[in-house]
């Protein structure tokens, strides 16, 4: 099998129930520009991954200018070694350093192409250890202390049996209300229930050490991204004078090459990962087994991309160190005609067809095209 072909459909995707709290930064206050990036073989086997635009077309470039012409003529079922040459397809400059977002949408269409062709689910090629995992509703940050209660009690009602808290602005710092929200949290949902915060690494020293101290009494399950990740020195005072786990690192370049640094130093608890930040499958499955070779746990971010986040569930139901399938609070089914949901115990089932597992909507995603990559 060879690849004969790599396109880009950029379309545009309107939420239908508009988007909140700090999503609107970076997809709008309705939608974003998504594309699906599709691998083609000489065998019709087509492997799709789908993913955020973020308002600029430099992935597509990249993937079209950069990654197309080395990759076309590869065998697919070499993931590994494509995915070392798309690390190092651009080390010449800082214009040409690859985004891990692009390399994993490149990494999850080669795994979607090989599980399609050996007809089994990724997390089944992977090496299966369940079949499902428990899910917590995630917040895009509510304008008051009510609307977050009844934002996180609508969660509960639905079934979920976690939820995790952002800051509304992180722009406008303050330590006081996040505590005060917090609080609010733990008081109205009770104490058996999974609370967890992301302050986005806002937070300097003195501010994460205040907020996690509140945490510990509010016994949260984690604090994730308290401060700037660059900030090594910060969080290992932090993981130390704290007993609430410290979550991390999300955004750090150099994919699983970086994480060991923060394992070694006692800068985090739990490793936090995602193919869309750590550059797909291949990787993700690396840094679960280094964070099981430290005893740590491996949660994985959702992405806000279904096949993203599908991927991130693949790789969860193929190892044992990682809890909860991040669910964000409103929907982001863009380009697909089904998203996995919670079961009526708050548990999320990894898709059974061959691949990913997720069918792309191509009526929707041409009927809402903006481009396309020209045909070879």
């Amino acid at each position: 099998m060879k690849i004969t072909d790599i396109k880009c459909t950029i379309f545009d995707w309107k939420s239908p129930t508009g988007i909140g709290g700090m999503m609107r930064n970076w997809v709008g206050q309705e939608g974003a520009p998504y594309m699906v990036v599709t691998v083609h073989t000489d065998e019709g086997i087509e492997g799709y991954c789908n993913a955020c635009v973020h308002g600029s077309k430099g992935q597509v470039d990249f993937i079209e200018t950069r990654l197309r012409p080395i990759l076309i003529g590869e065998d697919p079922t070499y993931i590994e070694a494509i995915w070392q040459k798309m690390f190092r397809a651009g080390r010449l400059t800082v214009e040409q350093q690859i985004l891990p977002m692009v390399q994993g949408c490149i990494d999850l269409c080669l795994w979607d192409i090989n599980g399609k062709a050996a007809g089994l689910p990724i997390y089944k090629m992977l090496g299966a250890c369940r079949d499902k995992v428990l899910a917590y509703a995630c917040s895009e940050g509510c304008p008051t202390t009510e609307e977050l209660i009844d934002e996180a009690l609508a969660q509960k009602e639905k079934g979920y049996k976690g939820y995790k808290h952002h800051p509304l602005d992180p722009y406008n710092i303050d330590v006081k209300r996040d505590i005060k929200d917090c609080t609010a949290l733990r008081k109205a949902l009770g104490d058996d229930f999974i609370l967890m915060t992301d302050p986005y690494g806002i937070y300097n020293r003195e501010q994460a050490l205040q907020m996690g101290r509140a945490l510990d009494e509010l016994n949260f399950e984690w604090f994730e991204e308290p401060m700037p990740e660059w900030e090594i020195e910060s969080l290992v005072v932090l993981a130390r004078e704290i007993k609430t786990p410290v979550l991390g690192p999300e955004i750090v370049y150099g994919s699983l090459y970086s994480t060991p640094e923060y394992i070694i130093r006692g800068a985090i608890d739990i490793v936090r990962a995602g193919v869309r930040d750590k550059g797909g499958i291949t990787p993700l499955k690396k840094i679960a087994a280094l964070a099981e070779a430290f005893g740590m746990d491996c949660e994985f971010h959702n992405a806000v991309a279904p096949l993203y986040s599908v991927a991130n569930l693949h790789v969860m139901c193929a190892v044992k160190n990682s809890r909860y399938h991040e669910k964000m609070v409103r929907p982001y089914w863009a380009g697909v005609t089904e998203d996995v949901e919670i079961d009526e115990e708050g548990y999320i089932t990894v898709p059974q067809k061959p691949g990913l597992g997720l069918e792309i909507d191509w009526n929707y995603v041409n009927k809402h095209k903006i481009y396309e990559t020209p045909s070879l």
